[in-house]
């Protein structure tokens, strides 16, 4: 299948590794749930919740485990910040229902690019009507797998599931120890010393 590249090679290259590393790990907690339960079609999930968290991310505030498990098998969450038009995609929990749809949206890929393929020429043949305003990156002209809109469009357009915002912040961190600057933002006044940050560089671990 021909993908048009919203990035780069490189950085689309890393978009679709995500991805397949996303869908293998769910692979592997699928199928183990199923074994614990015989192998029968699930009526009530193994497992409450399921939670998807980068292990590169410095993270600030904590993770709400009592409305986590009360969000039942239509609700999900993920932050608030750094949605770009879409569903933030650095880390989410949910259900486990819920959850394996975020874990295996690779497979969607093909559907959500013949989508944008399909709503790019019905824009283009009204030509006697105002081209309409790019709703994100990813609906840009020249469609391409953006993250967050593809995130978005798997989650809350084709399976209808419904979105919680939560507010635990995770702070990109490269292998030097230096954080991100795109995410310095994301930092509150007076937290850079609490996290021991100096100069925008986590200390060196022990």
């Amino acid at each position: 299948m021909h993908v048009p590249l919203y990035f780069g090679r490189t950085t689309a290259r890393n978009v679709f590794r995500q991805l397949n590393s996303l869908m293998e790990v769910t692979k592997l907690w699928d199928a183990y749930s199923r074994e614990l339960q015989g192998g029968a079609a699930l009526d009530e999930e193994y497992y409450r919740a399921v939670v998807y968290l980068r292990p590169d991310l410095r993270y600030i505030g904590c993770l709400e485990a009592p409305k986590l498990l009360a969000l039942g098998n239509e609700h999900f969450m993920t932050p608030s910040w750094s949605t770009w038009g879409g569903c933030n995609d650095r880390m989410a929990a949910g259900g486990a229902r819920v959850m394996r749809a975020f874990g295996t949206r690779l497979n969607l890929v093909g559907g959500y690019l013949f989508e944008l393929e399909v709503t790019s020429l019905a824009l283009n043949r009204r030509a006697d009507q105002p081209r309409q305003k790019a709703r994100s990156p990813g609906d840009k002209y020249h469609h391409g797998v953006h993250p967050e809109s593809f995130l978005r469009w798997v989650m809350l357009k084709h399976h209808g599931f419904k979105r919680v915002k939560f507010d635990l912040r995770g702070l990109r961190v490269r292998a030097s120890g230096a954080i991100d600057r795109r995410d310095w933002s994301l930092v509150e006044r007076g937290e850079w010393a609490a996290l021991h940050i100096r100069n925008g560089t986590l200390p060196d671990l022990p």
